[in-house]
């Protein structure tokens, strides 16, 4: 009876620590799902504005959707790299309970519920890496696109005067 309830625990913490690590995907795909779609405003209002010649008669307007460009990006580092860490820690502790002796020994219904990546250490483990690259990238490779975009309006109206 003792051994069933001390499954059952554990199958729920496990439970636990997965709905937490959807949740917390969950929130990075909604963050990552806004920056983008703002990001994707930011760079048609600019296209538009440059493809009308506005960039010689307004140099300053681009120039304002430019640094708002680099703002949201930049803004978006912290909560991308805290949600990295959560889910990180979330993982961690549930590769916890399958590292630990005691639970190989006397839970034989967990490790039904165990993936061959539980047992890898979060360093060692290329598939989580890989689903985060995205994320971790993106807002630089938008800091550097909008700054390549001042440096072009700033040449082309400096090429007309």
């Amino acid at each position: 009876m003792l051994d069933e309830r001390f499954e059952q625990t554990q199958i729920d913490v496990l439970r636990f620590c997965r709905e937490e690590i959807r949740h917390e995907f969950s929130l990075l795909s909604v963050r990552m799902t806004w920056y983008v779609t703002c990001q994707s405003f930011l760079i048609t209002a600019f296209a538009i504005f440059a493809a009308n010649n506005f960039l010689k008669s307004f140099p300053w307007f681009n120039l304002s959707i430019a640094l708002l460009g680099i703002a949201t990006s930049y803004l978006t580092l912290s909560p991308v790299k805290a949600t990295h860490e959560t889910i990180t820690l979330w993982l961690e502790k549930q590769r916890a309970l399958f590292s630990d002796q005691h639970l190989e020994e006397n839970c034989s219904l967990l490790n039904q519920f165990s993936i061959s990546r539980d047992f890898l250490p979060i360093s060692d483990d290329v598939r989580h890496r890989k689903s985060l690259i995205f994320s971790s990238y993106s807002p630089w490779i938008f800091i550097f696109v909008w700054t390549a975009f001042i440096a072009l309006s700033g040449w082309l109206y400096f090429s007309a005067h």
